[in-house]
């Protein structure tokens, strides 16, 4: 194709491929995408790792109780030494036994805390209520309990 112009022809040749401003808004785009999926795949990481520290309380809460009603109604671990939490067993102030600093395992060495607190004859006679809470610091204060009741 071409242009003639007083008398003199011009020829345009067409030209194939991208210019660089083409080019480099492609590259804009793409570095915008690929830092919105880095900074998800940030966001799902925390997340598994928070859960994971959440399962693990929970399996420390279970395992607790489970050896609680393993034991003897008059085990020394059942006792309840601090009545005045009886009506507060969720309490990590006021508390009956705890283990402080414990790992995934319930050995030293950890950065969990497990309390138990223990009302004797609540609801009723011959009954303990027993509540497990964990505790633990990730980018601020978390806890779960678990409450159950053992009979004589």
């Amino acid at each position: 194709m071409g242009i003639v112009m007083s008398g003199i022809h011009v020829s345009r040749k067409r030209q194939n491929g991208f210019t660089f401003i083409e080019i480099l808004v492609s590259i804009v785009i793409l570095a915008v995408g690929l830092l919105s999926i880095a900074g998800l795949v940030t966001t799902v990481i925390k997340g598994n790792v928070s859960s994971k520290k959440t399962t693990t309380a929970i399996a420390l809460a279970q395992t607790k109780i489970e050896e609680l009603k393993n034991k003897p109604f008059t085990d020394p671990e059942l006792e309840d030494t601090n009545a005045s939490n009886n009506f507060n067993l969720s309490s990590t102030i006021s508390i009956d036994h705890s283990e402080e600093g414990i790992d995934e395992n319930g050995e030293a060495g950890g950065y969990y805390n497990r309390i138990w607190n223990v009302a004797n004859n609540i609801p009723s006679s011959g009954i303990k209520t027993v509540e497990v809470i964990i505790t633990w610091q990730d980018n601020g204060a978390h806890s779960i309990s678990f409450t159950t009741a053992i009979a004589e």
